[in-house]
């Protein structure tokens, strides 16, 4: 099995789970047009070619200043909040792209606050999840808002404005064993 997410809900529930990382998005967060690309072009990706540049990211918050970004060659990028060294990011993406699973590709989202302008991008990877028939998971944490795709989901759950991830894991854990046959 391997779990996409757009945030570090991924390796909470690997952690959880008790689970190798067969994902190399483990620990990042992507952006919903950039998990469009990567989940569209997943099969294709040549996972040894890419960039990878320092992040200055300015957030009330987190206490994180410098981190770093993987691009891939299809312009996808994946910020790794988590990670202080360079080198460490770059030889866990490559080692987690070997064991990617392509037969057992699931795509979990967790959504917060949908914004206008990202409505699209959510309608165009529950189309592009569908027509490669894999696995998606919608996570929602503010039940007072609507997900675009929630009229055709494959699984929606809501949790009531559980927003940190390792306290979402852990009451999404059941739904994630569900999904996955365990």
């Amino acid at each position: 099995m391997t779990l996409i997410t757009n945030n570090c809900l991924g390796g909470y529930v690997y952690k959880l789970l008790g689970m190798q990382y067969t994902s190399p998005f483990v620990w990042g967060q992507i952006t919903i047009s950039d998990m469009c690309r990567i989940i569209n072009d997943l099969e294709s990706i040549n996972f040894g070619n890419f960039n990878i540049f320092e992040y200055q990211l300015n957030s009330n918050q987190c206490n994180i200043s410098i981190r770093y970004v993987i691009q891939l060659e299809n312009g996808a990028k994946i910020l790794y909040p988590h990670y202080t060294d360079k080198a460490y990011v770059a030889s866990k993406f490559i080692e987690r792209s070997k064991r990617i699973d392509f037969s057992n590709i699931i795509v979990s989202v967790m959504s917060t606050h949908i914004k206008e302008d990202t409505v699209a991008s959510f309608n165009e990877l529950y189309n592009i999840v569908n027509r490669k028939h894999y696995k998606l998971l919608a996570l929602n944490t503010n039940p007072c808002q609507y997900l675009p795709f929630a009229k055709d989901y494959t699984t929606l759950i809501n949790y009531n404005n559980r927003k940190c991830p390792s306290q979402l894991a852990k009451v999404a854990l059941a739904d994630y064993k569900e999904l996955l046959g365990l």
